[in-house]
């Protein structure tokens, strides 16, 4: 896996991370390689969810059922990219240091949370999809159905 630097992150992710790059990457914690791949892979979580729910979006507002299972087969892997992210954090802690962990955790459970929004979005547009409309619910009613 590569490793992601503060150069090459889009503007609003490398703002956010770079504390927090920058202090794992400092010269005193160079033998800690877990605590550089657990953030890089906090921000491939990150990339992930955005996909994910930008997927979610388009098949609502454009009623796309294919986007819409996309977003939805996302979300399992979100979930293996989570587990495995909350793996390193847990080895982090015992090793290194709890606050680091625990914050860069609260912010990966974030992100999980907003992964799990963007597939209850794409189940969203599947219903939305799937349902028929009926006269009581019609937007626009012919005349012939004015007669009340």
């Amino acid at each position: 896996m590569e490793q992601s630097t503060i150069t090459s992150l889009p503007p609003a992710i490398s703002t956010l991370h770079s504390p927090v790059l920058r202090y794992v990457n400092s010269p005193a914690l160079s033998a800690k390689k877990s605590t550089v791949y657990s953030s890089s892979m906090g921000i491939e979580m990150g990339h992930t969810v955005m996909e994910s729910l930008e997927m979610a979006l388009s098949s609502l507002i454009n009623r796309d059922i294919g986007l819409a299972n996309e977003a939805i087969i996302r979300r399992g892997i979100l979930k293996e990219e989570e587990a495995a992210f909350t793996s390193i954090l847990f080895k982090l802690t015992a090793d290194f240091h709890p606050t680091l962990a625990s914050s860069i955790r609260s912010i990966g459970w974030n992100i999980a949370w907003i992964g799990e929004y963007g597939s209850n979005i794409a189940e969203i547009a599947i219903n939305r999809f799937l349902e028929s409309p009926t006269k009581i619910c019609r937007a626009d009613p012919s005349p012939s159905d004015s007669h009340i």
